[in-house]
Parts: structure tokens; sequence; C-alpha cells
């Protein structure tokens, strides 16, 4: 399975059922900004561009933007295309459960 199935899975099991959204990314930040919801796993390429301001609307409302290993985002960097990352809007310490899944 891929890696966004196994995480999938694993939230499943741990929290209830996962509803899955279609739309952009930028958008999907929003919605944990806005509370909407609970988490954004975004485990495939995109650009700084894509994410920076809806990151900066992420932190304004209390949430977090932190790659795989739970380290917030980083932008200016030499490579433009971002690592894979996680977009929460609660805890860090409530969503490291899925960790393993993110190996």
């Amino acid at each position: 399975a891929d890696k966004l199935g196994a995480l999938e899975t694993l939230i499943n099991e741990q929290l209830g059922e996962v509803e899955l959204a279609n739309m952009g990314s930028s958008l999907k930040l929003c919605l944990v900004a806005e509370g909407k919801a609970d988490i954004y796993p975004r485990l495939a390429p995109t650009s700084e561009w894509d994410t920076a301001a809806a990151h900066a609307v992420v932190t304004a409302a209390g949430g977090v933007v932190v790659n795989t290993a739970f380290e917030t985002l980083r932008y200016n960097k030499e490579d433009i295309l971002n690592p894979f990352f996680l977009v929460l809007g609660d805890s860090i310490e409530k969503w490291k459960f899925i960790a393993p899944a993110l190996l």
C-alpha cells in the first residue's frame, strides 16, 4: 500500500473514519486553519509558492505546517520543492502516532 493509504488506515484505527477532500493544496491548508479539517498530509511534491501564503494563514490560526519528521517547514531554500509535509490544526504531540506510516 502507498504511504497515504497506510496513513489513512492508521488514522481510521486510532480516531475513527476519515473524510477525504479533493481540492488544491492551499485550500486544504485553509480548511485546517479554519478548523474544518484536523490534518492535511501532503505526501506528493509541491513548490514553495504552492504553500507559503497558506502556511502563514495556518500559523496565524494556531496550527502548524511540519515535515514528516515534525519539524517546521522551511522556505527560501536552494531547492524550491517542499518535502512531504503535514498541516496540523492542533498539537503536534496528538499526531505523533502517525509517524510510523510516514517512514
